[in-house]
């Protein structure tokens, strides 16, 4: 009985402790919550006064001394309930009126920038927070993963003669009809078939290439494998991609595949700014890059980079992205749809040649949705039904950024042995994007994007 009293109060006192503890941790991260939040409401204060200064000055003050001086601000409402100074910082984009945007925040506990326990404005925080720029990184960093089977938003044709569907983006890619080039007539395949009758035209070829950009080969795989990945190692590096029969099943039949590569890292000399809060696309908010009112004096050369050609109206321009790439144009079109992406890519061209480029001019804008997508798709018409090509896939990755442009592509084919005033350039509606060399008459990469799957979707900044 004496061991039975003793076992029920060892029980209680062990509730106890670990109440008291379960008790004290509650209220420690009650306490931390509740100096979050009132962190946030005098963010908000110093945010309404910073708000009232842009009224009466149209620009914002160098530093938050100036608010207390002027009266707006008193000493104790610029620092956190930590005891550390909010930290600000105003953004000039023009010079005569100084600055129009600002970053605004608190370290946080901590006292240290950068880290998680940051706490950022409550109102438009992507605009004016401190770590836009580490999120939007993080951002870029999310390639967006996108089996062509999975998705009703973006069509994937292996050439350009497709019409453009209102709502569908439409991404062409030239390196699957570079693989099928290669392999010539040796496919038992239904030339009925829309996709065989393009194909076979062979319109897009290695001339619209240089030859350090690709590879391009078919073969039987024993035969050609390894020396396959050694020239695209020599080629690309040791990121090129290693071909592995394991890729084309485990068939013992004699294999040949036609396999063909391109890899294009078109960087700018002078990389652009981040719009701050990005841009709108149809019904999502995406990341964009790009200039937001031109100045000399303020952004460079940064105007040279920029090409502008047959400026109709806000809706209906055309640019041309300069990179260290002498040979390759990225082009912009925002213009009506009409016709197949050859039609469009065809009248940008005509368009480009028939007028004088310009360059960004004295408040012009220019904002470019951010691409960061790997798209794969298997051309399942060519398999089956009597053809004895048993894979026909296409992976294609792309990127554009405040950087630069850069496009990934691999196909495989598989068969068994048998045969003047302040303008806004934005691209905040349906687009044509294409690459090309000079010399090349087509494109290799050409995207139509009319919804916004392909983009970077501004809403990433918060999941992460």
């Amino acid at each position: 009985m004496k061991k039975a009293r003793v076992l029920t109060l060892i029980i209680i006192l062990l509730i106890c402790v670990l109440g008291g503890f379960l008790i004290s941790n509650s209220i420690k991260r009650q306490m931390a919550h509740n100096q979050n939040e009132k962190c946030k409401v005098e963010l908000r204060g110093v945010q309404s006064n910073l708000e009232l200064f842009y009224t009466h000055y149209k620009y914002y003050p160098k530093d938050l001394q100036t608010l207390i001086l002027e009266g707006y601000l008193t000493e104790i409402g610029v620092v956190d309930p930590w005891g550390n100074k909010f930290a600000y910082t105003p953004i000039m984009t023009t010079l005569k009126s100084g600055a129009n945007n600002y970053y605004l925040g608190s370290y946080g506990p901590d006292g240290k920038n950068d880290t998680d326990d940051d706490v950022d404005p409550p109102i438009n925080p992507c605009r004016h927070s401190f770590n836009f720029d580490r999120i939007n990184k993080k951002a870029l960093e999310i390639t967006k993963i996108i089996s062509s089977k999975d998705s009703s938003n973006t069509i994937v044709v292996p050439y350009l003669e497709e019409a453009i569907k209102p709502g569908k983006n439409l991404l062409f890619c030239n390196t699957f009809q570079l693989a099928w080039n290669e392999a010539g007539n040796a496919y038992l395949v239904n030339n009925n078939l829309k996709i065989v009758q393009m194909l076979n035209k062979k319109m897009v070829s290695k001339d619209d290439l240089s030859p350090d950009s690709y590879v391009a080969v078919f073969g039987l795989f024993d035969e050609i494998a390894d020396k396959l990945n050694k020239s695209m190692k020599d080629k690309f590096g040791d990121d090129a991609p290693i071909l592995k029969r394991e890729e084309f099943g485990n068939s013992n039949e004699v294999l040949k595949i036609a396999y063909a590569y391109l890899y294009k890292n078109l960087q700018f000399e002078k990389e652009f700014g981040d719009i701050a809060g990005g841009m709108p696309f149809k019904n999502k908010r995406v990341l964009a890059f790009g200039v937001c009112g031109y100045l000399q004096e303020l952004h460079g050369d940064l105007g040279k980079q920029v090409n502008i050609f047959d400026y109709k109206g806000v809706d209906d321009f055309i640019i041309l992205l300069k990179s260290k790439s002498a040979n390759d144009d990225i082009v912009l079109v925002k213009t009506p749809p009409k016709g197949t992406l050859l039609d469009m890519v065809n009248d940008a061209e005509w368009r480009i040649k028939k007028s004088k480029p310009e360059d960004l001019k004295h408040a012009d804008s220019l904002y470019v949705p951010e691409m960061n997508f790997d798209i794969k798709h298997d051309y399942k018409e060519l398999v089956g039904n009597g053809s004895n090509i048993f894979k026909a896939f296409q992976e294609t990755r792309f990127r554009l950024n405040k950087k630069g442009a850069e496009v990934r592509s691999i196909a495989e084919i598989g068969s068994e042995e048998d045969g003047g005033y302040e303008r806004k350039f934005v691209f905040d509606k349906p687009f044509l994007i294409y690459l090309k060399e000079k010399t090349g008459k087509y494109p290799y990469l050409a995207i139509w994007i009319d919804n916004p799957e392909l983009l970077v979707e501004f809403e990433h900044l918060d999941k992460h």
